[in-house]
């Protein structure tokens, strides 16, 4: 049986997780709070560019390999310094329970 190797996990990320709070008015109020904070690989997989309301839209996905951890969800999203990733899809690499790509798309969650 081979051994998976390991990836280079040079990026130090935050996995965040969406909290809702009741605003007193029938509402609520949405914050991100940190889920744990992990070393990854981050690379870009692909661009793409549509015109949406007369305006061009940029969108580039990622693919992130960090190691296994458990909770992880893609109602979450990744924060890497001032960049925002939404995540889209993950898997474990080997079904190993070791490492784990995500697949995410860089910006803001709607």
């Amino acid at each position: 049986m081979g051994c998976i190797k390991t990836p280079k996990l040079r990026h130090r990320i935050t996995i965040q997780e969406l909290s809702l709070s009741d605003d007193g008015r029938g509402g609520h109020t949405e914050s991100w709070s940190t889920f744990k904070e992990v070393w990854a690989k981050i690379e870009p997989v692909s661009a793409s560019q549509k015109w949406m309301a007369q305006q061009l839209e940029h969108h580039i996905s990622h693919k992130i390999v960090i190691r296994a951890i458990s909770g992880l969800s893609i109602d979450m999203r990744i924060k890497f310094g001032s960049r925002f990733f939404q995540i889209h899809s993950f898997r474990d690499i080997e079904e190993r329970g070791k490492i784990v790509e995500i697949m995410a798309m860089e910006g803001q969650p709607t």
